[in-house]
């Protein structure tokens, strides 16, 4: 392992990067977690090229490839991120992507070509708007979906705007794609599924800021009846699957999740096993439960039912602050805080599920062109031609 800063100065890293010549069609990707959905997404632009890529993934974890990983991606490789080989198949990639820090403390060369592609479309505060002096990822590009986040990409990560591509997201192709229904199937028989999706308040990776306030369960519910609640949904026929954010602090549920009938507790590791990824489990799903969460920008692309269960919004206005003033009341979305409501409010979405243009005004806002992001952005830097816009 070797650690950037330390036994390899910047500059060093730099300066090999720059004299190891690039392969033309070799492709470097990095996301957090390993293999989420922008990795896949990508992944999946990329199988339908006239080009062989030589492929290589790199993993903050070592172990298997996942099981969607396609047959025909017999030119993948996958190596550990700060591993020798890892390193050098960074330097001898002509592109990378990444969603997260990928050697993205250090400028790149002018021979290769890197693209932040985040992890979503920003509702909280990121980057400069934290601290105006933030050191923030250095790339040759990022992407965004519509002009009102090219703005705040542009600002928000000291990036000209002429250097915002909006493609949009690799990861929202997997939203837009024939759903998998013997998955849904599988998952919930013939209830319907909602997808519960908390955003962190405290995060594992080393930052001491308490982001909003948390209650002592992963459902940031202060009033929460486990009990109650799992009756509920089952009464309304809904099967529902709650994430945690993988950079969010773990709680130990003070309830056996075994004993629930209709509320399921996943991870990255329940993914993994169930040979799927986020995106195509929210492709599925009939609503979406969610606060701050990027994830609220995406799901609009389906135009199913959203709830936006948010009982801390002005504590986490202080603490951490939004962007912009989003209020989800104005553009149709209920806003809740508590249980009781917040199953009045389910139950009154999924009467509207079916119907079409449920969030009209804020779709046109976050989404200029939704369809084919990872071949949009391929072709934007001419990947397929070897050639890239001038940065």
């Amino acid at each position: 392992m070797l650690n950037i800063g330390t036994s390899c100065p910047r500059e060093i890293f730099r300066a090999l990067n720059w004299l190891v010549p690039k392969r033309a069609n070799q492709i470097c990707i990095h996301s957090f977690p390993d293999y989420e959905d922008m990795t896949r997404g990508l992944l999946d632009g990329l199988s339908k090229s006239a080009i062989e890529f030589q492929i290589v993934i790199l993993t903050d974890k070592r172990g298997q490839k996942p099981k969607w990983i396609k047959k025909n991606h017999t030119h993948l490789r996958q190596y550990k991120k700060r591993s020798v080989c890892g390193i050098w198949a960074y330097w001898r990639s002509k592109y990378v992507f990444f969603t997260h820090v990928c050697f993205s403390s250090i400028r790149p060369v002018q021979t290769q070509i890197t693209v932040n592609v985040w992890h979503g479309m920003p509702i909280k505060t990121l980057g400069r708007y934290l601290e105006r002096n933030k050191a923030v990822p250095f790339s040759t590009y990022i992407i965004s979906t519509a002009p009102f986040f090219s703005k705040i990409l542009s600002t928000a990560f000291a990036m000209p705007i002429e250097r915002v591509l909006e493609v949009g997201l690799p990861r929202n192709d997997l939203l837009l794609k024939a759903q998998n229904r013997a998955l849904k199937k599988q998952l919930c028989g013939d209830q319907k599924l909602i997808v519960w999706l908390p955003t962190w308040r405290h995060t594992i990776l080393g930052e001491g800021r308490l982001d909003g306030r948390q209650a002592e369960n992963i459902f940031n519910l202060a009033d929460l009846d486990i009990g109650a609640l799992d009756g509920a949904f089952k009464k309304l026929g809904l099967s529902v699957l709650i994430k945690p954010h993988p950079m969010a602090t773990r709680l130990e549920a003070d309830f056996d999740p075994e004993s629930l009938s209709n509320i399921r507790l996943i991870d990255e590791e329940w993914l993994k096993q169930s040979g799927t990824t986020l995106y195509e489990l929210l492709s599925i799903s009939d609503m979406l439960i969610t606060d701050i969460s990027s994830v609220l920008v995406d799901y609009l692309l389906l135009d199913r039912p959203i709830l936006c269960h948010f009982p801390d919004m002005e504590a986490y206005k202080k603490n951490r602050g939004l962007i912009w003033d989003f209020n989800p009341t104005e553009y149709g979305i209920p806003l809740v805080a508590h249980q009781k409501e917040l199953i009045e409010a389910v139950k009154t979405s999924m009467e509207r599920a079916g119907e079409n243009n449920l969030y009209p005004a804020l779709r046109k806002l976050m989404h200029a062109d939704h369809k084919n992001s990872s071949r949009k952005l391929m072709d934007a830097l001419g990947v397929e031609n070897q050639t890239a816009p001038t940065p």
